[in-house]
């Protein structure tokens, strides 16, 4: 009775005889052989989230078992492996390939997959969601073709790759304000300018831009131009970074730079090296060794987009990282030495105003236009300085400026690159030598003297004019004033003449009308009056001669007077 057994539900005896093997699985109760070679084994517990593989140890086939349940492996089988079922959420999808045969299959959501033995798999992905400003650039692993899919070329906006497609790039849409443009380099090398303020059919767009800004999507084989210019910045501002770039895709990669120091990661060597290592980094906090992958990704992904300029322009000037070329009016300031023609030494400061005109020349004739411009009107302010004395310079240097601009601004140098200046104006300047300084500082202070000393003239002369201004205006004043008194007297004496007048003139009449039945004659009449106003007359002389208030003057010719003259013997 000792070969009597009990097996519980969970067990397994394997039985070795001379013709082979077989076993008893529990729950059994019973009597084994006594002289066959036994072995006991435990059945494998799987859950409905897992399966085994199980191998024939004969043949080396393997096989699946999926949960849940207990597993009880043949005579000749071993439990290689229990394994966790793959769930695939609405948004994911799986790239499953088969060992043995090279067969790939994507498996997309929501689902729940169990591999074949022979069947190996990445990370879980996520769909691409087709949007107006996201699209997806894939490539065909058979023909190696790479193809841009936007929402415009397809009827569905979720995205799942095939079986012989992988994502190159999940590219979200590059926006060109009206006032910039961007230079696009194709395959073949041919650049492509993209203005903003230019209508035209764009890259995965349904619609064409109105030019008022434009996007798009960069195509397959093309990349971004980015320059690398030189940044001539206003010294009494706060310097910022040298590595500063104004393309926004460079910015974010910056804001996700890890604040701490993150040992490096750890891949795989085998077949399935673009997975990592979950071994030697599980000690390592997830949301480290997802922040820093992210970090990663996100830095091949912008190198992957960009293609620099080749530059072999020397200059000691802060650099910034060009991508969105700024069309308006921009500015350089400059601050450098001149030598005027008596060999003073002056360091002038001011402003550089320059505006790009066309694209597509500058980009061909400079890879640093803001570098040549500052140079150029530099070598233009130095000849221009260099024929003047400092006292010349001092006296008229705006107009210097200004003849040294408009003797410049018509050169082909900036039609060439597609350049225009707009002015050059120095803010300041000031001397390199002591002596130099003291000098001017005299010629300022003289300067100044005289400047008060106008002022002070002009002052009086300006009180001056408008003292003799209110005179004038008074003068004026007096004349109309004098002219109206004038006519007013003239139009009194007029019209109290006129009524005298009517007065006399109605006594005549009365007179010469009384005289009609005594004279007829109207000569007689008229000499009758003629004799009555003479004695009117003498009558009131004598009146005022007796009443003393009137002088009488005798003429020789009333007196009727004879002077003899002994002297002379002449009768006068």
């Amino acid at each position: 009775m000792s070969a009597y057994k009990h097996l519980g539900p969970d067990d397994q005896v394997v039985l070795k005889k001379s013709t082979g093997r077989y076993v008893k699985n529990g729950p059994w109760s019973g009597q084994l052989h006594p002289f066959h070679e036994r072995t006991w084994r435990k059945a494998t517990t799987i859950t409905p989230q897992q399966y085994c593989i199980i191998q024939d140890v004969l043949t080396a086939e393997l096989r699946v078992v999926e949960g849940p349940g207990l597993v009880f492996p043949g005579a000749y089988e071993d439990v290689i492996s229990v394994k966790s079922k793959i769930f695939l959420e609405v948004d994911q999808y799986i790239r499953i390939t088969n060992n043995r045969t090279g067969d790939e299959r994507i498996v997309q959501g929501p689902t729940v997959v169990t591999p074949e033995a022979t069947e190996v798999w990445g990370d879980i992905q996520e769909v691409v969601y087709l949007t107006a400003g996201q699209a997806v650039l894939y490539r065909n692993r058979w023909t190696g073709d790479q193809t841009l899919e936007t929402v415009c070329s397809t009827s569905s906006q979720i995205w799942v790759p095939s079986a012989l497609q992988e994502v190159v790039d999940v590219r979200e849409l590059i926006y060109v304000l009206p006032h910039e443009a961007m230079v696009i380099r194709d395959v073949n090398g041919i650049m492509t300018v993209y203005n903003g303020a230019v209508a035209g059919t764009m890259e995965g767009q349904c619609q064409a831009s109105t030019g008022n800004g434009r996007a798009f999507f960069l195509p397959a084989y093309s990349k971004i131009l980015r320059m690398t210019w030189s940044s001539y910045r206003n010294p009494n501002e706060e310097a910022t970074d040298d590595t500063s770039t104004t393309d926004n895709s460079t910015r974010r990669l910056s804001d996700v730079q890890p604040k701490k120091s993150l040992p490096p990661l750890a891949w795989h060597e085998d077949e399935n090296a673009d997975y990592l290592d979950r071994d030697i980094v599980s000690k390592r906090p997830i949301k480290d060794m997802v922040y820093e992958f992210n970090r990663h990704t996100l830095a091949r992904r912008l190198e992957s987009i960009y293609v620099d300029q080749v530059s072999n322009i020397v200059s000691s000037a802060p650099k910034t990282t060009v991508t969105n070329i700024d069309l308006r009016t921009q500015k350089a300031f400059f601050s450098f030495q001149v030598q005027t023609s008596d060999n003073v030494r002056l360091l002038l400061n001011g402003t550089i105003f320059w505006q790009i005109m066309d694209v597509s020349k500058m980009i061909q004739k400079t890879a640093d236009p803001v570098n040549d411009v500052w140079f150029k009107c530099r070598s233009v302010l130095n000849a221009a300085v260099s024929t003047a004395t400092l006292s010349v310079f001092i006296s008229s240097f705006n107009d210097i400026v200004e003849y040294a601009f408009h003797s410049t601004q018509t050169a082909a140098f900036w039609s060439e690159r597609g350049l225009e200046l707009q002015s050059i104006e120095v803010t300041g300047y000031s001397p390199i030598d002591e002596e130099t300084a003291a000098t001017l500082q005299s010629m300022i202070r003289q300067n100044v003297q005289r400047i008060n000393d106008l002022q002070i003239q002009e002052t009086d002369n300006d009180v001056a004019a408008a003292a003799l201004k209110a005179d004038i205006s008074l003068e004026a004043s007096m004349y109309e004033l004098y002219t109206q008194q004038a006519a007013n007297n003239l139009i009194v004496s007029e019209t109290e003449g006129a009524v005298k007048g009517g007065r006399e003139a109605q006594v005549v009449v009365a007179y010469f009308d009384g005289l009609n039945a005594t004279f007829d004659s109207l000569e007689d009449r008229y000499d009758l009056f003629v004799q009555h106003k003479k004695l009117e007359a003498a009558e009131t002389d004598m009146q005022q001669l007796t009443s003393g208030n009137a002088t009488l003057f005798f003429a020789p010719k009333d007196m009727n007077l004879y002077l003899q003259m002994p002297k002379y013997g002449v009768d006068l």
